[in-house]
C-alpha cells in the first residue's frame, strides 16, 4: 500500500522518527557501559578502597545520566509534532 493510497483510505502513513533521540540514547548507554566497565577494571587492578569509591561514584553518575537521557527522550516524544489526523487532512487538502 503506497502513502497516497493510505491517505486516500484515511489511514495515516507511518512517520519515520528522524529526531535522533534513539541514537543518542544508544550512544550514551554504550559509553556509560564502557566507562563503568573500565572503572571496574581499574578497581580490580589497583585493589584499594579509594579506587572502589571512585568506581562506585562513576557508576552512580553515569546511571543518573542514562536515566535522565531516557526521561528527556520520553517526555519529548509526547509533545512532538501535530496530531496525526491534522497531517492527513493537510495532505488531502494539498492534493485537491
Amino acid at each position: 500500500m503506497t502513502a497516497a493510497s493510505m491517505i486516500d483510505a484515511g489511514v495515516e502513513p507511518p512517520v519515520s522518527d528522524d529526531s535522533g533521540a534513539g541514537l543518542a540514547m544508544f550512544l550514551i548507554f554504550t559509553a556509560a557501559v564502557l566507562i563503568v566497565s573500565g572503572a571496574v577494571a581499574i578497581v580490580a587492578l589497583v585493589g584499594t578502597w579509594w579506587a572502589l569509591a571512585a568506581g562506585f561514584a562513576a557508576h552512580i553518575v553515569l546511571t543518573t545520566v542514562v536515566i535522565l537521557t531516557i526521561y528527556k527522550v520520553m517526555s519529548g516524544r509526547a509533545t512532538a509534532g501535530p496530531p496525526a489526523p491534522a497531517r492527513g487532512q493537510a495532505a488531502r487538502a494539498a492534493r485537491s
